[in-house]
């Protein structure tokens, strides 16, 4: 009997010819569901309409499972006809998967809950006893092989698939567990990683396409492999002496006689082509018509080589600027995508800005002094030191600004002997031997939690510093804004608690990433939708976690607030901080700090970017 490579070499384009179409229709109405149920919570990526997640996560789960058991059911049947040297046409190995729908829909769903409870056996024998997990895999890689096996049971003999499929593999259970293991778990798992590296390929609209028709083929390319193996271990003979039985060879020549149908004509396979380039092309038609007028993203990497993020800002042309305590990355040009200008800094500063002139001003403290960075906007830095009134033991965190009249702002989380509080100096220009402090509020922390907190200074369309503080792991902001340049009275003690985002996963877990002054002075805060910590036992969720979502307050006391759509997700989000700032114009640049990672990754953008502000 041929064995898989060889019916694969043979009969793809029969295989394509069954298998392409019903994944194209499963891909083209997934975005056909995207495009209608976007609304204004969608965006686009990498010329791609990414929605929100929710229910129509399950409607397309489920579109997709119907789609493959229709692909791999006729890919059976084209397969089965190769080995038994028997033609069955395309169109008629389709015809009988779908008459037979209601018998392999039933072994999808034993399959799945079969899955699902033995997944959750392995996860307590990884609880208990480590070699009891290695024990608990392959009994269910025996127990899915069979499972899997039903499946061309059901096809070519019909009644008692199970109990058929249970004998063609009683004696020689490990064969076709390995095999199953190869098509069903690394196979997938090694095209969904490469999916995931095409994606990731540099953003352009031109690229969009041919990445999704690449995704789409190894989808097809994976579920041709999936169909022949399955049918050759079914109807692999028994050697000489074996007494188990075997595939009932006659009633499978029997049931592909009865399919019969028309050999694959050159209109079918362009058919077939035709139907895996459809939802790429639609796709890409979608995002550049962008009917919800959602806002286009970029997205760019900085590597930081694992230095702690000090700062980011915007320089006056629009282009992105990150700042480590080593180093200083200027994007070159507004969206990243060109690569970094990479140049040295002088020491180390707690926070860092960028000036309306392009210049950077840094800002952390010795043992008994302010220690100033000012770095040109294409030359050197340079370092000055002043005695800070009330500069307190330790800053746990701190900011700057420059006002439109020139007065650099300050503000800090300061340790005192017996407090810690949050203060604001200013100084006239960039000399600070003159600074005055003001003392905003005791800054309010959890006992025994080391999380740093995270403050941010702007300034309002006045020119009045505003200040906002907070921790990540906390439910509230706080902010305090002055009512004139020289912060002689100050609002104290604005709290918000940061609004959760309505999150169609339900059990997300929302905690702020970070928070900026926009350059009308209100807050934005990025929440992030995170998996939830995974406790004893398997959860099983449907939807996207680690997505971004930008909140706005509309009024000083962020009692109005806008939350924009969910604007970004993220790949690889281990609660490292998102950095805030604001090109000119008051557009949102994200910056995820990947201090895990050793790669900062910058987000942008590029059109329709107020879209969804109150």
């Amino acid at each position: 009997m041929p064995r898989t490579p060889a019916i694969l070499s043979s009969h793809w384009r029969q295989l394509l010819a069954v298998i392409a179409p019903p994944l194209a229709l499963a891909s083209l109405l997934q975005s056909l569901i995207t495009m209608f149920t976007a609304g204004d919570r969608g965006i686009v990526f990498h010329g791609e309409l990414i929605g929100p997640t929710g229910l129509q996560d399950v409607v397309g789960a489920l579109i997709w499972l119907v789609a493959w058991l229709i692909a791999i059911s006729a890919g059976v049947v084209v397969a089965a006809g190769a080995a038994r040297d028997l033609h069955v046409g395309p169109a008629a190995a389709v015809r009988y998967a779908l008459s037979r729908l209601h018998h392999t829909g039933f072994v999808a769903i034993q399959g799945i809950i079969a899955g699902l409870l033995l997944l959750l056996l392995l996860g307590i024998a990884m609880g208990v006893v480590g070699w009891m997990a290695l024990v608990a895999l392959v009994f269910i890689a025996v127990l899915l092989a069979r499972l899997a096996v039903a499946l061309p049971s059901a096809l070519l003999q019909g009644p008692g698939y199970l109990s058929r499929a249970h004998d063609v593999t009683r004696g020689r259970a490990l064969y076709p567990g390995f095999i199953f293991v190869l098509g069903f778990v690394v196979l997938p798992g090694g095209a969904s990683w490469l999916t995931g590296l095409l994606r990731g390929l540099p953003d352009s609209p031109a690229l969009a396409a041919p990445i999704a028709l690449a995704a789409l083929a190894l989808v097809v390319a994976v579920v041709a492999v999936q169909a022949v193996t399955l049918t050759v271990v079914y109807l692999e003979p028994r050697v000489e002496g074996d007494p188990h039985p075997a595939a009932d060879l006659a009633a499978v020549d029997a049931t592909l006689t009865g399919v019969g149908g028309r050999e694959a004509g050159a209109g079918l396979l362009g058919l077939a082509g035709l139907a895996v380039a459809a939802p790429a092309l639609i796709g890409l038609l979608v995002a550049f018509i962008n009917p919800y007028a959602a806002p286009v993203l970029d997205e760019a990497s900085v590597p930081t080589g694992h230095v702690r993020l000090a700062g980011v800002g915007v320089a006056p042309d629009g282009r992105p600027v990150a700042i480590t305590e080593q180093q200083i990355f200027t994007c070159e040009d507004t969206d990243c995508q060109s690569g970094t200008h990479q140049r040295d800094t002088v020491g180390a500063s707690r926070s860092e800005t960028v000036l309306d002139d392009g210049s950077i001003v840094g800002i952390d403290r010795d043992s008994t002094q302010a220690v100033l960075t000012v770095c040109a906007r294409e030359g050197s830095c340079k370092q000055a030191k002043f005695p800070l009134p009330k500069l307190g033991f330790q800053w746990q965190s701190a900011a700057l600004t420059v006002t439109p009249h020139g007065t650099l702002v300050i503000v800090a989380v300061v340790e005192y002997e017996s407090s810690t509080d949050v203060v604001l100096w200013r100084c006239p220009g960039l000399d600070c031997s003159r600074a005055s402090q003001t003392y905003i509020q005791p800054y309010f922390s959890l006992m025994g939690n080391d999380v740093e907190p995270i403050i941010a200074i702007g300034q309002s369309p006045q020119g009045f510093p505003v200040v906002a503080w907070g921790r990540r792991d906390a439910q509230l902001i706080h902010m305090a804004r002055c009512d004139d340049e020289a912060c002689t009275h100050v609002q104290r003690d604005t709290r918000t608690a940061y609004p959760p985002v309505t999150s169609s996963v339900p059990d997300a877990v929302q905690e702020v990433g970070g928070f900026g002054i926009d350059r009308q002075g209100k807050l934005v805060v990025a929440i992030v939708s995170r998996r939830p910590q995974q406790g004893f036992g398997i959860r099983f969720s449907i939807g996207e976690f680690d997505r971004i979502a930008l909140v706005r307050c509309d009024t000083d006391d962020c009692r109005r607030r806008s939350a924009r759509r969910p604007w970004h997700r993220l790949d690889d989000y281990r609660g490292e901080r998102i950095w805030v700032a604001f090109t000119p114009d008051n557009s949102p640049v994200l910056v995820h700090a990947g201090d895990s990672t050793g790669v900062a990754r910058v987000i942008t953008c590029v059109q329709n970017c107020t879209t969804g502000w109150g």
